[in-house]
């Protein structure tokens, strides 16, 4: 009876701190959109520009023709009649141009719905132009897809993963990304958002426990190592946001928001590190775990042992899976690079390969180091729960040894 009214304790109080963290977060949200900020969304000749879905009515001149590159791709220009689905005009009819080329050939058909841009000019004239084929029905189509399949094999875990899925993403879109664009430090934004994410991810999957607060802890260290890796690294090679490829880009939106241009590497390094150090903290853990449920007076070496061997496992799988991340992200510079010959003290020395050098590094660093951390806190921590119970089991032996000795006495009188 003990056990099921603890046990139902500790539900509510799963479900209550699940319920506090998702508070907390619309909280934030709700703060930061008060404080001062304005998005930009100019053309070049200071129009404002809107994406918008339309459907094509017709298809009222099109002069198209193979492209020399590729026979699949069509290039040339259309006219379209369309009616617009969203926006300041929507359910206006409309003429929208088409332009087709190698890089961007949108073949649009009747009935077809498509993305366009609509260029406003400040004397109320505009034009219309098609940006791209419709692809959100599908994007969220494929997603929903993806959610039901989470839940269908794993269950309730599924479903609490669904949930920590939505709440990194919020955290990131709708607290990280705008205190970043109001001018606030992106280091101290994302060491932030990882301790928040990281902290609901754990209670979500797992519930208040001292197996979350292992992973929690063991999750936070290697992020932070991460992070003193790549501050160290990058002092070293000299690099930081301002060699990033998108430098121009984000000192254009400096000038705009006050964006801490020269921290955003850093920051991006350490929330790309939180999932695979969130994930390698919570699998040695795991592992410790079942092991000292499992098995009887199981000490503290043997369950970090057992937290290292796991740890060695993902270890001798990292070489590839970094090396084939490497490959797969940079696919297209690295053709580019080997048709041109480009010499080697030239590529070495490039901020191209110290950046992906670092991002790869810096992280996978920081879930080496995380395995033997979690695997000696939470041997430790899990030891002295099992001395503190062996203590209260000997205390409760003792205790009915003298009350039965006390009891025959008595009988024998």
């Amino acid at each position: 009876m003990f056990k099921k009214n603890s046990k139902i304790l500790t539900n509510n109080l799963d479900i209550i701190t699940s319920i506090l963290l998702v508070i907390i977060c619309v909280v934030i949200i709700l703060v930061i959109r008060q404080l001062d900020y304005s998005s930009y969304s100019k053309g070049r000749t200071g129009s404002t520009i809107t994406y918008e879905k339309c459907r094509v009515l017709n298809v009222i001149e099109e002069n198209l023709k193979k492209s020399n590159l590729s026979e699949k791709i069509l290039v040339g220009k259309q006219n379209l009649q369309i009616y617009l689905l969203s926006g300041k005009y929507k359910g206006e009819t409309l003429t929208a141009s088409n332009r087709l080329s190698v890089y961007n050939s949108v073949l649009a058909k009747k009935g077809q719905k498509l993305t366009v841009i609509v260029d406003e000019l400040k004397n109320g004239k505009f034009k219309v132009r098609v940006y791209n084929y419709d692809r959100a029905p599908y994007i969220y189509i494929f997603a929903l897809i993806f959610l039901f399949t989470m839940v269908l094999i794993s269950g309730k875990k599924g479903l609490m993963s669904c949930l920590s899925l939505v709440y990194t993403l919020v955290s990131i879109l709708f607290i990280f990304l705008p205190l970043i664009m109001r001018g606030y430090s992106p280091v101290w934004s994302s060491i932030g958002v990882v301790v928040l994410v990281t902290t609901a991810n754990m209670v979500f999957l797992n519930g208040i426990s001292k197996k979350t607060f292992c992973a929690i802890s063991g999750t936070a260290s290697g992020v932070v190592l991460s992070g003193l890796i790549l501050l160290l690294y990058s002092s070293l090679v000299h690099i930081s946001g301002f060699k990033l490829e998108e430098a121009e880009s984000l000192l254009f939106i400096r000038q705009k928001t006050s964006l801490g241009v020269e921290n955003i590497l850093f920051a991006g390094i350490l929330i790309a590190a939180m999932g695979a150090v969130m994930d390698t903290a919570l699998s040695i853990v795991s592992a410790i775990y079942e092991l000292h449920v499992n098995v009887q007076n199981c000490g503290a070496m043997k369950l970090f042992k057992t937290g290292m061997n796991v740890g060695k496992d993902m270890i001798g799988t990292m070489s590839n899976t970094l090396i084939l991340a490497f490959v797969g992200s940079a696919l297209s510079t690295i053709i580019v690079l080997d048709f041109y010959s480009v010499q080697y003290n030239h590529l070495i020395n490039s901020n191209f390969v110290a950046i992906e050098i670092v991002q790869a590094l810096a992280g996978s660093m920081g879930v080496i180091l995380t395995i033997p951390i979690t695997a000696a806190l939470t041997a430790r921590l899990l030891q002295r729960e099992s001395w503190s119970e062996q203590q209260k089991r000997n205390s409760n032996i003792s205790l009915n040894g003298t009350e039965k000795s006390t009891s025959q006495g008595d009988e024998q009188k």
